[in-house]
């Protein structure tokens, strides 16, 4: 993963805040961090509202442990270093290995900031270059623009308040808009500053409708030690095979 540090260069910025920047940037360098928070997640879709919680803890290494609540029932996810995704049920004590492609420590907003990546809010990391940048009554905004052109997301827009990321918005080739993301209420936790509150509405254009998912952040801990960290899927976990789920989903739609 790759630091974005590469295009504070772009605008010029006060001595005050590129000192600042120099000794943020040395102590998250200098240090194994473990970051943890609890997370309350509020989702309206298609005029039903529900209510999900989570704990996330990562690590600088990229391993990432997220331990999710809804209704009675929870779930660990829990993401390795070399990207391998394992999801347990403490429930049934089942366990489903090698899950591709659902998650990802870089996926998760804690982990971004905790990590120095907060400033382009991660698109870096996914072949994303900025390709403007300039000041709009009174705020920052740089255009980033995907290297790949596969990519369903071609550009995105971040508007910036004290150099902060206070809004992004991405689009798809045509322009149309795929999803508005917003931030706010910063707080300095530990070495790094992170948004307590992130709104996020994401547009089906097929559909013509949208999703409002809230995500409140709190009980953030840097550094703190906690069993989570080192969680490991017991050793009598029942095997599930993905295969089996599959052909049951499909099987419930017939």
């Amino acid at each position: 993963m790759t630091d974005n540090r590469i295009r504070a260069a772009l605008i010029v910025r006060p001595l005050f805040f590129l000192i600042a920047l120099f000794f943020l940037s040395e102590s998250l360098c200098s240090a194994q961090r473990q970051v943890s928070a609890s997370v309350e997640s509020k989702v309206l879709a298609k005029g039903k509202k529900t209510i999900s919680k989570k704990d996330v803890f990562c690590k600088s290494d990229g391993s990432l442990v997220v331990h999710s609540y809804y209704d009675d029932a929870d779930m660990y996810f829990l993401v390795s270093r070399l990207g391998v995704v394992k999801l347990y049920s403490p429930a049934t004590n089942e366990v489903l290995n090698d899950v591709q492609g659902i998650m990802e420590a870089k996926d998760e907003l804690l982990y971004i900031f905790a990590n120095g990546m907060g400033e382009d809010l991660g698109i870096s990391q996914y072949e994303f270059v900025i390709s403007d940048s300039k000041k709009e009554d009174g705020y920052l905004k740089r255009t980033f623009i995907s290297k790949i052109s596969s990519n369903k997301c071609a550009k995105v827009e971040v508007v910036y308040k004290d150099y902060l990321p206070i809004c992004a918005i991405y689009y798809d080739k045509k322009g149309r808009v795929l999803t508005k993301t917003y931030l706010s209420n910063y707080e300095a936790t530990g070495n790094f500053i992170f948004p307590r509150r992130v709104t996020e509405i994401t547009y089906f254009m097929e559909k013509g409708d949208s999703t409002v998912r809230l995500d409140l952040y709190s009980n953030i801990k840097v550094n703190e030690p906690a069993p989570e960290f080192d969680f490991v899927v017991p050793a009598d976990a029942k095997p599930i095979d993905i295969k089996e789920i599959q052909k049951a989903l499909k099987n419930s739609k017939k």
